[in-house]
C-alpha cells in the first residue's frame, strides 16, 4: 500500500515493543535468559529492531534517506519491583532492587528528509501485547492497534476509522499470499520462517541479503544512542552514517521474492 502511494508521502511512523515480560525478566537467572541483567544495569530502548526494521524499509533508510538524530526519555522504574513484591515476596534477593531500566522508554528519531519516527519500549507493566504500529502520510493513516485505517477520498466516511481487514485481502504482499496458500510455518506467526529462508537463500547463492550490514548497524545503534540520550537528560544524539555518505546514491538493491525495498511481483508469476 505504501509503495502504491495510498498513504501519499510518508510523514510520521511509530512502532514499539510493548510486551509484558515481567516474569521472564525477573526470573532470568532461573530460566537462563539474558534480559534481567540488561534491565538491572541499562536504561534505554533495549529492543528497537523489532519495530524499526519495517519502518526503516518503508522510509528507504540507507538508500536515499537516513537516521540523523534521536532523543530518548525514560519513565521511572516501578513495574518489576511491584511484580517481585506480588509474586516473590520480601525474601527474594531482588526485592527492592533499584532497576536502571525505565518502565516506558520513548525515542524519537529524525530522518534526513524530515520524517519522524517514535519508538516505545514497554516491558515492565501489565498490558496486552502490541507493536504499536502506525503509518501516517499526506493521504491517510494506518493503526495496528484496533486494526484501523483511514484513506482520504477512499474511506467511506470522512474523518472516521474503518476496518483494515478488507485492505489486507486486496493489498496482500504476493509473498505472504503464496506463503499462506502453502501453509504458514510456526514461529511468530510465520515470519521467522520467511526471515530465515531469505538468509539461507542469500548464503547458498552468495547474493546480497534483503537486510545488509548497513541496515543492521543503523537499527542496532539505536539502543546505545538512546542510553546516551536518557543519561544526558534526553539531549539529542547524532546517529552515525555507517555508509560514509553512500546512502545518497547506493548501488541498486537486489530484486527478488524476499526483497524488502520493493514489491517484486515478477518473482511470483506462474513461470517463476
Amino acid at each position: 500500500m505504501a509503495k502504491q502511494g495510498l498513504f501519499g508521502e510518508l510523514i510520521h511512523l511509530t512502532g514499539g515493543y510493548l510486551h509484558d515480560l515481567r516474569k521472564e525478566i525477573v526470573l532470568g537467572r532461573e530460566t537462563i535468559h539474558g534480559r534481567l541483567y540488561n534491565f538491572m544495569h541499562r536504561n534505554g530502548d533495549l529492543y528497537p529492531t523489532h519495530q524499526l526494521g519495517p519502518i526503516a524499509k518503508l522510509l528507504n533508510i540507507n538508500r536515499g534517506n537516513r537516521f540523523v538524530s534521536l532523543t530518548s526519555m525514560a519513565s521511572k522504574s516501578k513495574g518489576l519491583n511491584q511484580w517481585i513484591a506480588d509474586n516473590k515476596g520480601k525474601d527474594y534477593d531482588l526485592y527492592g532492587y533499584d532497576f536502571a531500566q525505565g518502565d516506558v522508554v520513548t525515542t524519537m528519531i529524525k530522518c534526513a528528509h524530515g520524517q519522524t519516527i517514535t519508538l516505545v519500549h514497554d516491558c515492565c507493566l501489565p498490558r496486552p501485547y502490541s507493536r504499536n504500529g502506525k503509518v501516517q502520510g499526506t493521504k491517510g493513516i494506518w493503526m495496528e492497534d484496533g486494526n484501523r485505517i483511514y484513506i482520504e477520498g477512499l474511506s467511506e466516511n470522512k474523518h472516521e476509522w474503518e476496518d483494515f481487514t478488507p485492505y489486507t485481502e486486496k493489498y496482500a504482499h504476493p509473498l505472504w499470499s503464496k506463503y499462506s496458500e502453502e501453509g504458514i510455518k510456526s514461529g511468530h506467526g510465520g515470519m521467522d520462517y520467511l526471515v530465515l529462508s531469505a538468509f539461507v537463500e542469500s548464503a547458498r547463492n552468495d547474493i546480497k541479503p534483503p537486510i545488509d550490514v548497513y541496515d543492521t548497524a543503523a537499527w542496532m545503534v539505536i539502543t546505545c544512542l538512546s542510553e546516551q540520550s536518557v543519561a544526558m537528560g534526553s539531549m539529542p544524539v547524532p546517529v552515525p552514517d555507517f555508509t560514509n555518505g553512500l546512502w545518497i546514491d547506493r548501488e541498486p538493491f537486489r530484486r527478488g521474492k524476499y526483497c524488502l525495498d520493493d514489491v517484486c511481483h515478477e518473482y511470483f508469476e506462474d513461470n517463476k
